[in-house]
């Protein structure tokens, strides 16, 4: 990521913080579910637990951008956490497809081509280190 695509990051992410994280959660999981059926049948679905989940570890990382080697054993929890809920490899791109719409829905007016982009080199680098762990 540039210095611009996480400055970028971390400032949209302040601007979804003052949101319900239930709200933005349930975005991304409804996003999720639509886009990938097989994963809620495999376990019954998502809860709030789930959501909150899912946003205090985009917040663990969003915070840690800058410093990514202090997650380097997180990043396993994480990869347990996803294989746990049937979330394997192949499913990543639609993970980060759901969280870039879940962003779009909660930043509205604030999401622009730029803020895609950073939000985009985010989920790649998510993706990488999650395939490295």
């Amino acid at each position: 990521m540039t210095a611009e695509e996480l400055t970028t990051v971390k400032q949209t992410w302040r601007l979804l913080r003052q949101t319900n994280p239930t709200l933005l959660g349930d975005l991304f999981f409804a996003r999720l579910q639509v886009e990938n059926p097989a994963l809620s049948k495999r376990y019954g679905g998502f809860s709030g637990t789930h959501y909150e989940e899912a946003i205090r570890m985009v917040s663990t990382i969003v915070a840690r951008l800058e410093r990514l080697d202090t997650l380097s054993s997180y990043w396993p929890v994480i990869a347990r956490y996803f294989d746990l809920y049937g979330i394997r490899p192949l499913y990543y791109d639609s993970c980060c497809n759901a969280l870039l719409w879940a962003i779009r829905q909660g930043l509205g007016r604030d999401w622009t081509p730029g803020v895609e982009q950073a939000w985009r080199a985010y989920c790649r680098l998510v993706c990488d280190c999650l395939a490295d762990a």
